[in-house]
C-alpha cells in the first residue's frame, strides 16, 4: 500500500511538471513591441536600434478573417504588414499579397522542418528549410518560463541556428521576422534581438538595450518644434491642419492597415483636405515637413 501511495504521488508530480511545461503561451494581441539592434563592428562597438515592430491599437478584417495590425519604425509608424493565430501558428499578411505567409509554427517537434518561400519587393525568391534541432525553457526577464526550440537551416550552414520562444518569436539576430533571413551579410554589419515588452511588462531586454522602454513611440512627435492641430476629430467630410511654426508641405491619408488613400499639398502654415468619399473607421495622416513628420490618428464617424 505505501509503495501505491509513492508510486501515485511521483505520477501525479510528474503530469504537473509535464503540464506546466507544455503549458502553450499564445502571441500578444494588442500593447506589444519588438526591438532589435545593429552595429557595424568594422566601424563603430556601439549597439544602436534597428527595428521596432509594435501591434497597432486596431483590429483590421482581410478576407472576412481578424488580424492584429504591426507597424514599424522605417518610416516612422508605417504599416508593416497583419497577423493571425491559429493552431499555434503565426500567419502574416503582407501588404499587395493575396495569401497569408505561415512565420511560425509553434507544433513543430525534434527532426520536424518548416519550409519558407517567399519573393521581396524586388522580385527576389527565397527559399530555405529550417529544421528543429532541440526544444528547451527560458526565463524571461519577469521570472516566467517559456518553451523554446531551436532550428538549424538546412540549405545555408553558415547561418546561426535561431531560436524561437512561445509568444515572442524569434529572439535571434533581427528577432520577429528572422526566419525569412536567408544570408548573412559581410559588409560588417551585425544584428541581434534586444527586447519585448507586453502591457508595460518587459519579458526580454538584452543589455545593450539599456534605452530601451515599452512607451517606445515609432513616430517622432518629439522632434517637431512645432504644435500641429487637426481637427474636428473625429470629422465628417473635411478636416483642418493647422501649424504653429513650420510649414506643411503636404499631408498623406492611410487606412487602417497602411493603405495609401489619398495625398494633398499644402505648402502653408495651414490648409484644408477633404475625405467625404471615404468609409466610417480609423486613419492616420501623415502631416510632412521639410525635414520631419507627424503621425496623428483621425476617426471618420
Amino acid at each position: 500500500m505505501k509503495k501505491i501511495l509513492i508510486l501515485s504521488f511521483i505520477l501525479f508530480f510528474l503530469t504537473i511538471s509535464y503540464c506546466q511545461e507544455t503549458n502553450y503561451v499564445p502571441f500578444p494581441s494588442s500593447n506589444a513591441n519588438w526591438m532589435s539592434l545593429k552595429k557595424n563592428i568594422l566601424t563603430t562597438n556601439q549597439w544602436s536600434l534597428d527595428f521596432v515592430y509594435k501591434i497597432g491599437e486596431n483590429d483590421t478584417i482581410i478576407d472576412n478573417i481578424s488580424y492584429h495590425t504591426l507597424y514599424t519604425n522605417k518610416p516612422p509608424y508605417s504599416y508593416h504588414s497583419s497577423f493571425r493565430e491559429s493552431d499555434k501558428k503565426i500567419y502574416v499578411r503582407f501588404p499587395d499579397k493575396t495569401e497569408d505567409f505561415l512565420l511560425y509554427d509553434f507544433n513543430l517537434n525534434v527532426g520536424d522542418t518548416m519550409f519558407y518561400f517567399f519573393e521581396d519587393n524586388y522580385l527576389h525568391t527565397y527559399e530555405h528549410h529550417k529544421k528543429v534541432i532541440s526544444t528547451g525553457t527560458i526565463q524571461l526577464s519577469n521570472g516566467e518560463t517559456r518553451r523554446t526550440m531551436t532550428l538549424t537551416s538546412i540549405p545555408y550552414p553558415y547561418v546561426e541556428d535561431e531560436i524561437w520562444v512561445e509568444g515572442i518569436g524569434s529572439i535571434t539576430r533581427n528577432g520577429l521576422f528572422n526566419p525569412m533571413v536567408t544570408v548573412t551579410l559581410t559588409n560588417g554589419e551585425i544584428f541581434k534581438f534586444a527586447f519585448h515588452c507586453v502591457n508595460e511588462q518587459v519579458l526580454f531586454q538584452d543589455t545593450d538595450c539599456s534605452y530601451c522602454d515599452c512607451d517606445y513611440a515609432l513616430s517622432l512627435h518629439e522632434n517637431i518644434s512645432c504644435t500641429v492641430d487637426v481637427y474636428p476629430n473625429p470629422f465628417t467630410d473635411q478636416l483642418s491642419i493647422v501649424s504653429d511654426q513650420n510649414v506643411i508641405l503636404n499631408v498623406e491619408i492611410f487606412n487602417s492597415i497602411g493603405m495609401h488613400i489619398k495625398s494633398e499639398t499644402i505648402g502653408d502654415y495651414s490648409g484644408k483636405i477633404t475625405l467625404d468619399n471615404v468609409n466610417i473607421g480609423v486613419y492616420f495622416i501623415k502631416i510632412n515637413f521639410e525635414n520631419k513628420s507627424i503621425i496623428k490618428n483621425i476617426i471618420k464617424k
